[in-house]
């Protein structure tokens, strides 16, 4: 199984609404990408290992294919 996972930096100036994340863009990706998208997953970034200090990511998403052939022609890579 591939994965592939895309990072959201948590910076200062970020601006990152995980509910439009989750009812918008997920449903999007996944009829884009269509049968060859095997798995989902999303994570939000909460806090750091410290208290004082911030989650080096807002989110994450991560998408599962069979294999790399099957992502290639869904994201238009070759």
């Amino acid at each position: 199984m591939l994965k592939v996972s895309v990072l959201y930096p948590n910076r200062e100036d970020t601006r990152f609404k995980m509910t439009y994340y989750l009812d918008h863009h997920i449903p999007l990706v996944r009829r884009l990408l269509g049968s060859k998208l095997k798995s989902v997953s999303v994570e939000q970034g909460i806090s750091a290992i410290w208290r004082a200090s911030f989650a080096a990511y807002v989110g994450m998403g991560h998408l599962g294919f069979d294999s790399v052939e099957d992502f290639s022609p869904a994201s238009g890579f070759r």
